[in-house]
């Protein structure tokens, strides 16, 4: 069995708001994970690109985000937090291209609800 943690950014909201946090265990090919984040984003799953670090209570971390794949194009609300924290992991990316892209993406945003997942190795491997 695999841990990890669910951080979810909702769409509304202010920039200091908390995300939920949710505890997940799952086994190694649990299509029930897979389930529960559609539904969280009401959407089919798109990683968010190189969006691959996030920093919780003053600790950089490992992370996969999630965002819903037709977000922009339903017209959901941008997150101003997630992307905030994704521009803040492109910036610290040790790839020098994929760190000089957050300066050619200002104009990309994320929309509606993301989901951050961290947790141990096997976990985000999983994803």
């Amino acid at each position: 069995m695999m841990k990890g943690k669910l951080h979810i950014f909702r769409a509304r909201g202010a920039l200091t708001d908390a995300p939920e946090i949710r505890d997940i265990e799952v086994w190694p090919g649990d299509q029930l994970m897979l389930t529960t984040l559609r539904g969280i984003l009401e959407d089919d799953l798109e990683p968010v690109p190189h969006f691959d670090t996030v920093k919780l209570a003053d600790k950089i971390v490992p992370c996969v985000a999630l965002c819903g794949e037709h977000g922009k194009l339903e017209g959901k609300p941008t997150n101003r937090r997630a992307t905030l924290l994704w521009r803040y992991a492109l910036h610290r990316h040790e790839d020098p291209m994929i760190s000089a892209a957050v300066w050619l993406s200002h104009d990309d945003v994320l929309a509606g609800t993301v989901v951050v997942l961290t947790g141990d190795p096997e976990f985000l491997t999983s994803l």
